[in-house]
């Protein structure tokens, strides 16, 4: 996804004079054509990322539109402040980006996982916090954040297939996308495991002849309130899919939104990451098999609960 992030940027850089491309001593080699035709609009700042933020938040002021970029557990653990104070309570049109979010770095370990990036993003006033799910909509979503009038917090995970739309999907800030209609079950997965719940929906298709649903819900602040209250209407179980602690990330905003909401509900599933570190695991398939977090994995955890659900309703 970082390479695309790239890609992305530097095609805006060249239509738009206002971006501006800030980077915390990482990923060098991907971003050696910005610095040579925008030196003007391209600095690393070195292993300084509150700073870079700080930096972020005055150009912003003047009318620019930076990008901030770094791993993910730094682009915010290391800048809660300046993002709240600098950025939130200015107003300042700054896109955070957070590369290898989730286990995307778990190789380098627990210190450079970002399982909680969402929840400390999220929970900033005036924060917009958008995932995108395969390539093209990492592609879309940088288009769309210059256009949001304040900060945006962008995470990059690291995803098994970098393409499951076939064509550019229509992609606008807060409002999800329906990639299959169904019945029964509605998957609505968040992020890099965009791809991890297109295949648990096609085994549950091909082997136990189900029809789910599939929801890229890419955007975690603000939640699309109106999609979310069709699916809960027309499924009788929903599975939220993430690459984040349950505890305060895309799950938790949708337990929030659900337990307010009045009228008929669907039951809620949350597949993602348990309340510990990860430690171990050399690779993204590792640690996502510490973590349960595989299709079978899935496909096990929505087979019994609905048993649950058949034998209780009995």
């Amino acid at each position: 996804m970082r390479e695309t992030f790239a890609s992305a940027l530097l095609d805006l850089m060249a239509r738009d004079h206002r971006a501006v491309l800030l980077i915390a001593d990482i990923g060098g080699a991907d971003f050696v054509e910005h610095a040579r035709r925008f030196p003007d609009r391209f600095r690393n700042v070195g292993v300084a990322e509150a700073n870079m933020v700080a930096m972020a938040a005055g150009m912003a002021l003047e009318g620019l539109r930076p990008f901030a970029l770094t791993q993910a557990v730094f682009a915010t653990a290391r800048v809660v402040d300046q993002a709240r104070f600098a950025l939130c309570q200015q107003c300042a049109a700054v896109t955070i980006v957070g590369t290898g979010a989730g286990l995307g770095f778990t190789a380098m370990g627990p210190s450079h996982e970002a399982l909680a990036d969402v929840a400390m993003m999220r929970c900033l006033p005036g924060m917009t916090v958008v995932c995108p799910g395969d390539a093209m909509e990492v592609r879309a979503a940088v288009d769309a954040s210059i256009s949001v009038d304040g900060p945006v917090y962008l995470r990059l995970g690291r995803s098994s297939r970098p393409f499951i739309h076939e064509i550019m999907p229509e992609f606008v800030v807060g409002r999800g996308i329906v990639l299959r209609e169904g019945d029964g079950v509605c998957f609505i997965a968040n992020g890099s495991v965009l791809s991890l719940a297109w295949d648990v929906v096609e085994i549950l298709r091909t082997e136990h002849g189900m029809r789910p649903g599939l929801v890229s819900m890419h955007t975690v602040k603000p939640l699309d309130a109106a999609l979310l209250a069709r699916v809960f209407s027309q499924y009788q179980l929903v599975v939220t899919v993430e690459e984040h602690t349950l505890l305060g990330g895309f799950s938790s905003a949708i337990a929030e939104w659900l337990v307010d909401r009045i009228g008929p509900s669907a039951a809620l599933l949350r597949i993602g990451l348990r309340d510990e570190f990860v430690e171990d695991a050399p690779l993204l398939d590792d640690a996502r098999t510490k973590c349960g977090l595989r299709t079978k994995d899935i496909v096990r955890a929505v087979l019994q609960r609905l048993i649950m659900e058949t034998y209780v309703g009995v």
